[in-house]
Parts: C-alpha cells; sequence; structure tokens
C-alpha cells in the first residue's frame, strides 16, 4: 500500500536529495533522472544546450529502496560519470513513495 504518491521533484546542484518515510513503511524509488530536464527551480533557461542526462534509477534505487531513510549529496560523483552532459550543471529529478512493509519485504 503506497502512503505517499510519487512526484517529481528538482533537485539542484549543490542540494541534497532527501527521502524519508514513517516508521511502519520503506522507500521505494520511482524515477531518477540526472542531468537537464526542463526549465525549473534551478534550470531558468535552457538555452543552446537544451536537454542531456541519464537514466540514475539504478543507482538511486541501489542507495535508497527499501530504507526508511535516504540522503543523496549532489553533485554526486557516480551520476555525473554517468552523464552525457557534462558541460553543463545537472540537477536530480527525483520520485519516491512509501510503501508499508520492512526492508526483507522489498528486497
Amino acid at each position: 500500500m503506497y502512503l505517499r504518491a510519487a512526484e517529481i521533484r528538482e533537485y539542484c546542484n549543490i542540494e541534497k536529495f532527501n527521502a524519508t518515510c514513517d516508521a511502519d513503511s520503506v522507500i521505494v524509488m520511482d524515477y531518477a533522472f540526472y542531468g537537464r530536464q526542463r526549465v525549473g527551480r534551478c534550470v531558468q533557461n535552457m538555452d543552446t544546450r537544451g536537454k542531456c542526462g541519464v537514466d540514475v534509477l539504478t543507482v538511486t534505487d541501489s542507495r535508497c529502496s527499501g530504507r526508511r531513510r535516504c540522503a543523496i549529496k549532489l553533485p554526486d560523483d557516480e551520476m555525473y560519470a554517468m552523464n552525457a552532459c557534462r558541460e553543463s550543471v545537472s540537477h536530480l529529478y527525483a520520485a519516491y513513495s512509501c510503501v508499508t512493509g520492512n526492508t526483507s519485504l522489498i528486497m
């Protein structure tokens, strides 16, 4: 049972992605993209560089899913190494849900 609906949020390059669930639930990562996806809080102008980036769900999933709390400081070396748009500042776009259960049920 989902306790919180997944909403894609934007985490700027110098921020920290924090995910937290209640004591009776765990994180399930639903979406994670590292790069420049759209104009928003972190990107005011897409200019000539445009959209670029990479799906990093496997990275965030391995670090966060099945846990009650998770934090990823940006910029992240592993995500940066995977990213195709190194010439511009990248951001994390991520969504997670809280699911009732414990880590043994998720893994």
